[in-house]
């Protein structure tokens, strides 16, 4: 388990499944993540639940967030594409209640995983995908991320096609 001061990231467990599956189908979430479009069923969730729990793969590593204080499942993080070779992953994940959005949550989870991959992992550089209107876009750049480049137009959501960021956060800069 990681634990910070608000939060502990600690390995999902099967019945997480079921808060996430809701959060897999708000469509803000679904949006702002730039998961995939169509609904999750309990079905599928459960699926997704049961292989990850059971999994031995060292490419990705799903955390569940939990409130410190009260215990609470409010959202999902993982490490993901880990790439043992090149030392690099990809994070990703969500807060999932919108009451808990604003609260630093999503910054300390992000900040968690980044120490665990630097210090324990050995990685020398995480990458995200974010699109640039983002509301934590400037709270990953706080946390000494460096916008590489932006993929115009890549991200159709709402309507309209919407920039992305990649950017990325490197061993010795944080």
């Amino acid at each position: 388990m990681l634990t910070g001061e608000k939060i502990i990231l600690r390995p999902i467990r099967f019945d997480d499944w079921e808060q996430t599956v809701k959060w897999r189908n708000d469509l803000f979430i679904r949006s702002s993540t730039m998961s995939h479009p169509f609904p999750v069923t309990e079905e599928l969730e459960k699926e997704w639940y049961e292989h990850h729990t059971k999994s031995k793969a060292n490419i990705f590593l799903p955390f569940t967030v939990v409130s410190k204080e009260s215990g609470a499942v409010l959202g999902y993080f993982s490490l993901n594409s880990i790439n043992w070779i090149s030392r690099n992953a990809f994070v990703s994940g969500a807060i999932g209640e919108t009451g808990n959005l604003g609260k630093g949550l999503g910054r300390e989870a992000v900040e968690l995983l980044l120490r665990y991959a630097f210090d324990h992992l050995n990685l020398t550089k995480v990458c995200a995908y974010v699109r640039t209107d983002h509301p934590a876009m400037k709270t990953w750049m706080e946390t000494g991320a460096v916008q590489e480049g932006v993929l115009k137009k890549h991200f159709y959501s709402g309507g309209s096609y919407r920039d992305v960021a990649f950017i990325s956060w490197f061993r010795s800069e944080v």
